[in-house]
This record gives structure tokens, sequence and C-alpha cells, in this order.
């Protein structure tokens, strides 16, 4: 439990501080033909001028979201793939159970992690159609 929290804890603190680069990130991949903005700092600094500093951390709440249904999961399934590979004896020293479960955990996680992802990207592509903005998780459930 207090892994859980500690590790949720650290991912809202990383979710939050990457989020400008996500916000950046994901204007630029859905600008279109227009290119509205030039590069990923010439968007930084349009963004926060032309919209203001808050507009770097719009769709927090859903970033977040993900982040923290993602982290249980994912301890749940590193340990559950460790005990399976030393039951299984995939291993010729140490190192190799770490190594067969990082691989099958990744493998499982990647699954888990990109039915949350397009969700926001589409969502996103779908408000700038409208001439919105992506504002809260509230917004992303349909």
């Amino acid at each position: 439990m207090n892994e859980t929290l500690a590790t949720s804890a650290s991912m809202a603190c990383y979710t939050f501080a990457g989020l400008p680069f996500d916000v950046v990130k994901l204007r630029l991949q859905t600008q279109g033909h227009e290119r509205v903005y030039k590069g990923a700092l010439d968007a930084l600094v349009r963004i926060a001028r032309e919209e203001g500093r808050g507009a770097l951390w719009k769709g927090g709440a859903p970033n977040l979201a993900a982040d923290l249904a993602y982290t249980p999961v994912s301890l749940a399934a590193s340990g559950a793939f460790t005990k399976v590979a030393m039951l299984l004896h995939l291993q010729k020293s140490e190192g190799d159970v770490i190594t067969v479960a990082t691989s099958v955990e990744t493998t499982v996680l990647a699954m888990f992690a990109s039915t949350v992802r397009p969700k926001k990207f589409a969502y996103f592509w779908k408000m700038k159609s409208y001439g919105c903005c992506y504002a809260v998780a509230g917004h992303c459930s349909s």
C-alpha cells in the first residue's frame, strides 16, 4: 500500500512537471497543414503568451487520471510476472528473472496504456475542430 501511494505521488509530480511539454507536443501533432507553430519553443512561448501560463497545464486531470490508473496495475503486474518467471524457472542467472518479468510486464502495460492515450488525442482533435480547448477529465469520457 505504501509503495502504491509513494508511486502515485511521484507520478502526480511527474505528470504536472511534464504537462507543459505534453501540451506543446499535442498542439504540434494536431496543428495540421496550416502550421500554426514553427516548432516546440515557438509553441511553448506563444501558448503561454496568448492563452496565459495556465494553458500549459490544460488537460492535467485526464493525464493524472491515466497515470494514477496505470500505477497500481504496473505494481501488481510487476510482482505477478516476477513470481511467474521464478516459478517457471526462466532464469539461468539472477538477472534473468528481472529481464523476463520486465519484458512481459512492459508488453501488458503498453496494451493497458494504449487504451488511455489515444482517447485524449482524439478528444483534443475533436475539440480543436469545434474551436474549443482541451479542458477537464469529464469531457474525455464520451
